[in-house]
Protein backbone atom coordinates (compact mmCIF):
# COMPACT_ATOMS: atom_id res chain seq x y z
CA UNK A 1 0.00 0.00 0.00
CA UNK A 2 1.80 3.26 -0.85
CA UNK A 3 1.55 6.03 0.86
CA UNK A 4 0.80 8.80 -1.77
CA UNK A 5 -1.73 6.62 -3.39
CA UNK A 6 -5.50 7.99 -3.53
CA UNK A 7 -6.75 4.93 -1.41
CA UNK A 8 -4.44 5.85 1.59
CA UNK A 9 -5.04 9.12 1.38
CA UNK A 10 -8.41 7.82 1.37
CA UNK A 11 -8.41 5.63 4.09
CA UNK A 12 -5.96 8.10 6.30
CA UNK A 13 -8.76 11.45 5.41
CA UNK A 14 -11.60 9.17 7.01
CA UNK A 15 -9.75 7.23 10.15
CA UNK A 16 -8.40 10.85 10.98
CA UNK A 17 -12.06 12.44 11.00
CA UNK A 18 -13.26 9.24 12.89
CA UNK A 19 -10.70 8.93 15.35
CA UNK A 20 -11.08 13.33 15.85
CA UNK A 21 -14.91 12.65 15.79
CA UNK A 22 -14.11 10.54 18.92
CA UNK A 23 -12.59 12.45 20.98
CA UNK A 24 -14.12 15.64 20.64
CA UNK A 25 -17.83 13.39 21.53
CA UNK A 26 -15.43 11.21 24.53
CA UNK A 27 -14.58 14.89 25.34
CA UNK A 28 -17.97 16.49 25.35
CA UNK A 29 -19.54 13.55 27.17
CA UNK A 30 -16.96 13.34 29.75
CA UNK A 31 -17.03 17.09 30.78
CA UNK A 32 -21.15 17.28 30.59
CA UNK A 33 -20.99 13.66 32.59
CA UNK A 34 -18.79 15.04 35.03
CA UNK A 35 -21.25 17.69 36.35
CA UNK A 36 -23.94 14.95 36.44
CA UNK A 37 -22.28 12.36 38.43
CA UNK A 38 -21.43 15.04 41.13
CA UNK A 39 -24.59 16.17 41.29
CA UNK A 40 -25.70 12.71 41.24
CA UNK A 41 -23.30 11.32 44.07
CA UNK A 42 -24.88 13.91 46.46
CA UNK A 43 -27.91 13.18 45.71
CA UNK A 44 -27.78 9.43 46.78
CA UNK A 45 -25.36 9.73 50.02
CA UNK A 46 -28.37 12.24 51.30
CA UNK A 47 -30.22 9.16 50.14
CA UNK A 48 -28.67 6.97 51.97
CA UNK A 49 -28.35 8.86 55.16
CA UNK A 50 -32.07 9.84 54.82
CA UNK A 51 -33.30 6.06 54.40
CA UNK A 52 -31.64 4.67 57.48
CA UNK A 53 -32.22 7.49 59.65
CA UNK A 54 -36.26 6.75 58.66
CA UNK A 55 -35.67 3.10 59.01
CA UNK A 56 -34.12 3.76 62.84
CA UNK A 57 -36.98 6.07 63.79
CA UNK A 58 -39.93 4.49 62.40
CA UNK A 59 -38.78 0.89 63.66
CA UNK A 60 -38.70 2.51 67.25
CA UNK A 61 -41.22 4.17 66.78
CA UNK A 62 -43.28 1.01 66.46
CA UNK A 63 -41.66 -0.34 69.62
CA UNK A 64 -41.05 1.77 71.85
CA UNK A 65 -40.27 0.18 75.14
CA UNK A 66 -37.90 -2.39 73.17
CA UNK A 67 -34.39 -1.00 73.36
CA UNK A 68 -32.50 -0.79 70.03
CA UNK A 69 -29.84 -3.36 70.90
CA UNK A 70 -32.69 -5.79 71.68
CA UNK A 71 -34.96 -5.32 68.80
CA UNK A 72 -34.97 -7.87 66.38
CA UNK A 73 -37.43 -5.89 63.58
CA UNK A 74 -34.15 -2.54 63.53
CA UNK A 75 -31.68 -5.48 62.92
CA UNK A 76 -34.33 -7.09 60.48
CA UNK A 77 -34.48 -3.86 58.69
CA UNK A 78 -30.58 -2.45 58.90
CA UNK A 79 -29.67 -5.58 57.19
CA UNK A 80 -31.87 -5.25 54.27
CA UNK A 81 -30.81 -2.27 53.58
CA UNK A 82 -26.95 -3.11 53.93
CA UNK A 83 -27.91 -6.21 51.08
CA UNK A 84 -29.98 -3.46 49.34
CA UNK A 85 -26.18 -0.98 48.92
CA UNK A 86 -23.97 -3.58 49.85
CA UNK A 87 -22.64 -1.63 52.45
CA UNK A 88 -21.97 -2.67 55.88
CA UNK A 89 -24.19 -0.35 58.27
CA UNK A 90 -24.08 -0.07 62.60
CA UNK A 91 -25.53 2.26 65.25
CA UNK A 92 -23.88 3.71 68.28
CA UNK A 93 -25.09 4.89 71.27
CA UNK A 94 -23.63 8.60 72.74
CA UNK A 95 -21.20 6.90 74.53
CA UNK A 96 -19.80 5.02 71.46
CA UNK A 97 -21.60 1.62 72.56
CA UNK A 98 -22.40 -0.81 69.51
CA UNK A 99 -26.19 -1.17 69.50
CA UNK A 100 -26.89 -2.65 66.23
CA UNK A 101 -24.12 -4.04 63.48
CA UNK A 102 -25.55 -5.61 60.17
CA UNK A 103 -22.08 -7.54 59.92
CA UNK A 104 -19.81 -9.62 62.06
CA UNK A 105 -16.18 -9.18 63.14
CA UNK A 106 -14.80 -5.53 64.09
CA UNK A 107 -16.17 -2.59 63.03
CA UNK A 108 -14.63 -0.95 59.91
CA UNK A 109 -11.79 1.68 60.08
CA UNK A 110 -10.97 3.99 57.39
CA UNK A 111 -8.19 6.32 56.17
CA UNK A 112 -10.28 9.31 54.86
CA UNK A 113 -9.05 11.12 52.47
CA UNK A 114 -11.84 14.06 52.63
CA UNK A 115 -13.66 14.48 55.07
CA UNK A 116 -16.82 16.87 54.79
CA UNK A 117 -20.50 17.87 55.79
CA UNK A 118 -23.48 17.97 53.76
CA UNK A 119 -26.58 19.03 55.22
CA UNK A 120 -26.46 17.65 58.44
CA UNK A 121 -24.58 14.40 56.94
CA UNK A 122 -20.93 13.73 57.48
CA UNK A 123 -18.96 12.25 54.99
CA UNK A 124 -15.69 10.52 54.92
CA UNK A 125 -13.73 9.12 51.42
CA UNK A 126 -11.54 6.16 51.59
CA UNK A 127 -7.93 6.25 50.49
CA UNK A 128 -7.15 3.16 49.81
CA UNK A 129 -10.66 1.82 48.80
CA UNK A 130 -13.41 3.09 46.59
CA UNK A 131 -15.85 3.57 50.01
CA UNK A 132 -17.49 6.40 51.49
CA UNK A 133 -18.73 6.24 55.24
CA UNK A 134 -21.61 8.27 56.04
CA UNK A 135 -22.32 9.73 59.57
CA UNK A 136 -25.56 10.72 60.53
CA UNK A 137 -26.52 12.23 64.75
CA UNK A 138 -29.65 10.66 65.92
CA UNK A 139 -31.86 11.16 68.57
CA UNK A 140 -33.77 8.21 69.87
CA UNK A 141 -35.51 9.85 72.78
CA UNK A 142 -35.81 7.69 75.49
CA UNK A 143 -32.72 5.99 74.54
CA UNK A 144 -30.79 9.14 74.27
CA UNK A 145 -28.68 10.42 71.59
CA UNK A 146 -26.93 7.68 69.27
CA UNK A 147 -24.90 8.32 65.73
CA UNK A 148 -26.27 6.09 61.98
CA UNK A 149 -22.89 4.70 60.53
CA UNK A 150 -22.51 3.62 57.26
CA UNK A 151 -19.77 1.99 54.99
CA UNK A 152 -21.08 2.50 51.15
CA UNK A 153 -19.55 1.68 47.44
CA UNK A 154 -18.48 4.91 46.24
CA UNK A 155 -19.86 5.27 42.54
CA UNK A 156 -17.63 4.75 39.28
CA UNK A 157 -15.49 8.21 38.60
CA UNK A 158 -16.85 10.42 35.99
CA UNK A 159 -13.33 9.75 34.21
CA UNK A 160 -13.37 6.05 34.55
CA UNK A 161 -16.83 6.18 33.01
CA UNK A 162 -15.46 8.83 30.36
CA UNK A 163 -12.98 5.62 29.41
CA UNK A 164 -15.56 3.45 29.02
CA UNK A 165 -16.99 5.63 26.87
CA UNK A 166 -14.25 6.39 24.96
CA UNK A 167 -13.19 2.92 24.32
CA UNK A 168 -16.58 1.68 23.32
CA UNK A 169 -16.31 4.57 20.15
CA UNK A 170 -12.42 3.26 19.60
CA UNK A 171 -14.25 0.00 19.01
CA UNK A 172 -16.97 1.27 16.87
CA UNK A 173 -14.05 3.19 15.34
CA UNK A 174 -11.99 0.50 14.42
CA UNK A 175 -14.61 -1.43 12.78
CA UNK A 176 -16.02 1.29 10.80
CA UNK A 177 -12.25 1.55 9.77
CA UNK A 178 -12.08 -1.97 8.95
CA UNK A 179 -15.22 -1.67 6.65
CA UNK A 180 -13.96 1.29 4.99
CA UNK A 181 -10.93 -0.80 3.60
CA UNK A 182 -12.98 -3.09 1.16
CA UNK A 183 -15.01 0.00 0.61
CA UNK A 184 -12.28 2.81 -0.84
CA UNK A 185 -10.50 -0.33 -2.38
CA UNK A 186 -13.23 -0.09 -4.59
CA UNK A 187 -13.70 3.81 -4.92
CA UNK A 188 -9.86 3.66 -5.86
CA UNK A 189 -10.07 0.34 -8.53
CA UNK A 190 -11.29 2.21 -11.76
CA UNK A 191 -8.45 5.40 -10.74
CA UNK A 192 -5.89 2.33 -11.00
CA UNK A 193 -7.37 0.63 -14.30
CA UNK A 194 -7.17 4.47 -15.30
CA UNK A 195 -3.44 4.58 -14.54
CA UNK A 196 -2.94 1.21 -16.16
CA UNK A 197 -4.68 2.66 -19.78
CA UNK A 198 -2.64 5.75 -19.56
CA UNK A 199 0.99 4.34 -18.73
CA UNK A 200 0.02 1.82 -21.38
CA UNK A 201 -1.15 3.89 -23.74
CA UNK A 202 1.82 6.02 -23.10
CA UNK A 203 4.25 3.23 -24.26
CA UNK A 204 3.03 2.95 -27.55
CA UNK A 205 -0.07 0.65 -26.84
CA UNK A 206 -2.76 2.90 -28.92
CA UNK A 207 -5.26 0.56 -28.68
CA UNK A 208 -5.02 0.63 -25.01
CA UNK A 209 -8.55 2.15 -23.33
CA UNK A 210 -10.40 2.82 -20.44
CA UNK A 211 -12.86 -0.22 -20.14
CA UNK A 212 -16.07 1.61 -19.30
CA UNK A 213 -19.24 -0.08 -17.86
CA UNK A 214 -22.74 1.03 -16.73
CA UNK A 215 -21.20 1.00 -12.60
CA UNK A 216 -18.71 3.97 -13.93
CA UNK A 217 -21.26 6.75 -14.09
CA UNK A 218 -19.27 9.21 -11.69
CA UNK A 219 -17.13 11.87 -12.12
CA UNK A 220 -14.42 8.76 -12.70
CA UNK A 221 -16.39 7.33 -15.53
CA UNK A 222 -16.64 10.74 -16.96
CA UNK A 223 -12.41 10.99 -17.19
CA UNK A 224 -11.91 7.42 -18.14
CA UNK A 225 -14.96 8.60 -21.53
CA UNK A 226 -12.78 11.66 -21.80
CA UNK A 227 -9.23 9.72 -21.91
CA UNK A 228 -10.97 7.31 -24.73
CA UNK A 229 -11.95 10.33 -26.52
CA UNK A 230 -9.06 11.72 -26.35
CA UNK A 231 -7.18 8.20 -27.35
CA UNK A 232 -9.49 7.63 -30.37
CA UNK A 233 -8.08 10.73 -31.69
CA UNK A 234 -4.53 10.98 -31.04
CA UNK A 235 -4.22 7.69 -32.37
CA UNK A 236 -5.77 8.52 -35.55
CA UNK A 237 -3.46 11.31 -35.74
CA UNK A 238 -0.34 9.02 -34.94
CA UNK A 239 -1.08 6.40 -37.16
CA UNK A 240 -2.02 8.93 -40.13
CA UNK A 241 0.95 10.91 -39.50
CA UNK A 242 3.47 7.32 -39.46
CA UNK A 243 1.33 5.90 -42.65
CA UNK A 244 2.53 9.13 -44.83
CA UNK A 245 5.99 9.14 -43.36
CA UNK A 246 6.14 5.06 -43.66
CA UNK A 247 4.59 6.00 -47.72
CA UNK A 248 6.05 8.64 -48.98
CA UNK A 249 9.38 6.39 -47.61
CA UNK A 250 8.26 3.47 -49.47
CA UNK A 251 7.38 5.65 -52.24
CA UNK A 252 11.13 7.99 -52.40
CA UNK A 253 12.59 4.62 -52.76
CA UNK A 254 11.47 4.02 -56.28
CA UNK A 255 12.89 6.92 -58.31
CA UNK A 256 15.82 6.47 -55.89
CA UNK A 257 16.38 2.70 -57.83
CA UNK A 258 15.66 4.50 -60.77
CA UNK A 259 18.15 6.74 -60.17
CA UNK A 260 21.10 4.45 -59.21
CA UNK A 261 20.09 2.07 -62.29
CA UNK A 262 20.71 5.73 -64.65
CA UNK A 263 23.87 6.39 -62.98
CA UNK A 264 25.06 2.68 -63.77
CA UNK A 265 23.74 3.27 -67.25
CA UNK A 266 25.96 6.96 -67.34
CA UNK A 267 28.88 5.28 -65.97
CA UNK A 268 28.94 2.16 -68.42
CA UNK A 269 28.16 4.77 -71.50
CA UNK A 270 31.05 6.96 -69.95
CA UNK A 271 33.40 3.98 -70.15
CA UNK A 272 32.11 3.27 -73.43
CA UNK A 273 32.99 6.71 -74.83
CA UNK A 274 36.11 7.10 -72.47
CA UNK A 275 34.93 10.26 -71.28
CA UNK A 276 36.89 12.07 -69.21
CA UNK A 277 35.65 13.95 -65.73
CA UNK A 278 32.66 12.09 -65.16
CA UNK A 279 33.23 9.95 -62.72
CA UNK A 280 34.01 12.16 -60.23
CA UNK A 281 30.43 13.57 -60.99
CA UNK A 282 29.31 9.81 -61.22
CA UNK A 283 30.56 8.96 -57.73
CA UNK A 284 28.90 12.13 -56.07
CA UNK A 285 25.35 10.81 -57.53
CA UNK A 286 26.28 7.39 -56.17
CA UNK A 287 27.12 8.24 -52.47
CA UNK A 288 24.17 10.97 -52.80
CA UNK A 289 22.05 8.21 -53.63
CA UNK A 290 23.24 5.91 -51.14
CA UNK A 291 22.62 8.47 -48.48
CA UNK A 292 18.85 9.05 -49.78
CA UNK A 293 19.05 5.35 -49.09
CA UNK A 294 20.25 5.10 -45.72
CA UNK A 295 18.10 7.63 -44.53
CA UNK A 296 14.98 6.33 -45.87
CA UNK A 297 15.70 2.68 -44.40
CA UNK A 298 15.88 4.80 -41.03
CA UNK A 299 13.04 5.80 -41.36
CA UNK A 300 11.05 2.97 -42.64
CA UNK A 301 12.37 1.10 -39.66
CA UNK A 302 11.24 3.50 -37.35
CA UNK A 303 7.85 3.18 -38.45
CA UNK A 304 7.94 0.17 -38.27
CA UNK A 305 8.90 -0.07 -34.59
CA UNK A 306 6.05 2.79 -34.00
CA UNK A 307 3.06 0.87 -35.92
CA UNK A 308 4.63 -2.27 -34.59
CA UNK A 309 4.71 -4.41 -37.63
CA UNK A 310 5.62 -7.90 -38.34
CA UNK A 311 5.93 -8.36 -34.60
CA UNK A 312 7.63 -11.65 -33.50
CA UNK A 313 7.77 -13.43 -30.75
CA UNK A 314 10.62 -12.88 -28.34
CA UNK A 315 13.64 -15.20 -28.17
CA UNK A 316 16.76 -15.27 -25.80
CA UNK A 317 19.34 -13.07 -26.99
CA UNK A 318 22.70 -13.51 -25.17
CA UNK A 319 23.92 -9.63 -25.21
CA UNK A 320 27.53 -10.65 -24.39
CA UNK A 321 27.81 -13.29 -27.37
CA UNK A 322 26.03 -10.65 -29.04
CA UNK A 323 28.27 -7.78 -28.75
CA UNK A 324 31.69 -10.06 -28.96
CA UNK A 325 29.81 -9.98 -32.50
CA UNK A 326 29.33 -6.24 -32.74
CA UNK A 327 32.87 -5.67 -32.04
CA UNK A 328 34.54 -7.73 -34.13
CA UNK A 329 32.32 -6.36 -37.44
CA UNK A 330 33.81 -2.91 -36.20
CA UNK A 331 37.39 -3.68 -35.83
CA UNK A 332 38.33 -2.43 -38.99
CA UNK A 333 36.39 0.41 -38.40
CA UNK A 334 37.91 1.48 -35.48
CA UNK A 335 41.47 1.07 -36.65
CA UNK A 336 41.34 3.53 -39.54
CA UNK A 337 39.35 5.81 -37.67
CA UNK A 338 43.21 5.68 -34.75
CA UNK A 339 41.05 4.43 -31.58
CA UNK A 340 41.44 1.89 -29.00
CA UNK A 341 38.65 -0.61 -28.48
CA UNK A 342 38.36 -2.16 -25.15
CA UNK A 343 35.70 -4.61 -24.63
CA UNK A 344 33.93 -6.59 -21.38
CA UNK A 345 31.57 -9.09 -22.16
CA UNK A 346 30.55 -10.46 -18.83
CA UNK A 347 28.76 -13.59 -18.85
CA UNK A 348 24.97 -14.51 -18.19
CA UNK A 349 23.19 -11.02 -20.07
CA UNK A 350 20.57 -13.33 -21.94
CA UNK A 351 17.42 -11.21 -22.50
CA UNK A 352 14.24 -11.81 -24.21
CA UNK A 353 13.49 -9.97 -27.19
CA UNK A 354 14.72 -9.65 -31.07
CA UNK A 355 18.11 -10.48 -31.98
CA UNK A 356 17.69 -8.43 -35.17
CA UNK A 357 16.63 -5.41 -33.16
CA UNK A 358 19.21 -5.36 -30.32
CA UNK A 359 21.88 -6.08 -32.89
CA UNK A 360 20.58 -2.46 -34.53
CA UNK A 361 21.15 -1.34 -30.73
CA UNK A 362 24.44 -2.17 -30.38
CA UNK A 363 25.80 -1.31 -34.25
CA UNK A 364 23.77 2.31 -33.56
CA UNK A 365 25.83 2.60 -30.35
CA UNK A 366 29.34 1.56 -31.75
CA UNK A 367 28.66 3.70 -34.37
CA UNK A 368 28.13 6.94 -33.22
CA UNK A 369 30.72 5.86 -30.30
CA UNK A 370 33.29 5.83 -33.45
CA UNK A 371 32.09 8.51 -35.46
CA UNK A 372 32.43 11.05 -32.03
CA UNK A 373 35.79 10.09 -30.88
CA UNK A 374 38.93 11.99 -31.53
CA UNK A 375 41.72 10.25 -33.14
CA UNK A 376 44.06 8.24 -30.80
CA UNK A 377 40.86 8.35 -27.96
CA UNK A 378 39.18 5.39 -26.66
CA UNK A 379 35.97 3.29 -26.70
CA UNK A 380 35.14 0.82 -23.73
CA UNK A 381 31.93 -1.27 -24.31
CA UNK A 382 30.91 -3.42 -21.43
CA UNK A 383 28.30 -6.03 -20.35
CA UNK A 384 26.77 -6.95 -16.90
CA UNK A 385 24.04 -7.99 -15.24
CA UNK A 386 23.09 -6.33 -11.87
CA UNK A 387 19.75 -6.80 -10.04
CA UNK A 388 18.08 -9.10 -12.47
CA UNK A 389 19.20 -6.81 -15.55
CA UNK A 390 21.86 -6.63 -18.11
CA UNK A 391 23.47 -3.48 -18.67
CA UNK A 392 25.21 -2.39 -21.24
CA UNK A 393 27.29 0.42 -21.56
CA UNK A 394 29.19 2.20 -24.51
CA UNK A 395 32.01 4.82 -23.41
CA UNK A 396 33.61 7.07 -25.77
CA UNK A 397 36.33 10.15 -25.69
CA UNK A 398 34.41 13.31 -26.08
CA UNK A 399 34.23 16.75 -24.26
CA UNK A 400 31.45 16.92 -21.68
CA UNK A 401 27.86 17.40 -22.88
CA UNK A 402 25.28 19.90 -21.28
CA UNK A 403 22.61 18.67 -19.17
CA UNK A 404 20.24 19.26 -22.07
CA UNK A 405 21.86 17.86 -24.32
CA UNK A 406 22.32 14.54 -22.77
CA UNK A 407 18.44 13.59 -23.42
CA UNK A 408 18.21 15.63 -26.71
CA UNK A 409 20.74 13.40 -28.40
CA UNK A 410 17.97 10.44 -28.09
CA UNK A 411 15.62 12.80 -30.19
CA UNK A 412 15.46 12.15 -34.31
CA UNK A 413 17.03 14.14 -36.71
CA UNK A 414 19.55 15.84 -33.56
CA UNK A 415 23.22 15.71 -33.64
CA UNK A 416 24.98 16.96 -30.25
CA UNK A 417 25.94 20.63 -30.19
CA UNK A 418 24.62 21.27 -33.42
CA UNK A 419 27.78 19.57 -34.94
CA UNK A 420 27.73 18.52 -38.80
CA UNK A 421 29.00 15.03 -38.71
CA UNK A 422 28.53 12.44 -40.92
CA UNK A 423 25.12 10.50 -40.31
CA UNK A 424 21.40 11.23 -40.44
CA UNK A 425 20.88 11.88 -36.31
CA UNK A 426 18.74 8.98 -36.60
CA UNK A 427 20.83 5.79 -34.64
CA UNK A 428 20.30 6.92 -31.07
CA UNK A 429 16.13 8.07 -31.22
CA UNK A 430 16.16 4.35 -33.26
CA UNK A 431 17.93 2.56 -30.14
CA UNK A 432 15.76 4.06 -27.83
CA UNK A 433 12.84 2.93 -29.47
CA UNK A 434 13.99 -0.48 -29.51
CA UNK A 435 14.95 -0.52 -25.83
CA UNK A 436 11.69 0.61 -24.89
CA UNK A 437 9.75 -2.24 -26.88
CA UNK A 438 11.86 -4.22 -24.83
CA UNK A 439 11.16 -3.07 -21.48
CA UNK A 440 14.14 -1.52 -21.02
CA UNK A 441 15.37 2.01 -20.42
CA UNK A 442 18.34 4.34 -22.14
CA UNK A 443 20.54 7.27 -20.81
CA UNK A 444 23.75 9.27 -21.66
CA UNK A 445 25.46 10.47 -18.78
CA UNK A 446 28.81 12.12 -18.58
CA UNK A 447 31.88 10.43 -17.31
CA UNK A 448 35.40 11.33 -16.45
CA UNK A 449 36.79 8.84 -19.71
CA UNK A 450 34.15 10.78 -21.96
CA UNK A 451 30.61 10.29 -23.18
CA UNK A 452 28.35 7.14 -21.81
CA UNK A 453 25.46 5.34 -23.29
CA UNK A 454 24.03 3.09 -21.43
CA UNK A 455 20.78 1.05 -21.56
CA UNK A 456 19.16 -1.78 -19.41
CA UNK A 457 17.42 -4.73 -19.93
CA UNK A 458 15.38 -7.13 -17.94
CA UNK A 459 17.06 -10.29 -18.21
CA UNK A 460 15.16 -13.75 -19.11
CA UNK A 461 13.83 -15.73 -16.14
Amino acid sequence: MRLHSVYTKLLISFVTVLVLAIVLVAGWFTWMFYGVVEDDDAFDIRAQAELGKLLITETLHAAPDVAPADNPRLLEALRSMAALYEASIWLVDGQGEVLVKTFDGPLPIIDPERHFDLQGVTISKDVDSEKHRVDVALDLGRWGPATFHGLFQDREEPREVGLKFLKGLLVIGLVVALMILPISRLITAPVRRLQTAVLEYARGDLARRFPLCCKHRDEIGELGQAFNVMADSLENMIRGARELVANVSHELRSPLARLRVSEELLREHAEMIAAKGCERHLDSIREEVEHLDGLIGRILELSRLDLREAERRPEPVDLSGLALRVSERFEMTVRRAGVELKADFGAGAVVLGQRVDLDSVLSNLMDNAVKFCPEGGVIELCVRTSAGRAVVAVTNTHDPLPADELDAIFRPFHRAGGTRAEGFGLGLALARRIVELHHGSIEASNTETGLRVRFELPLAS
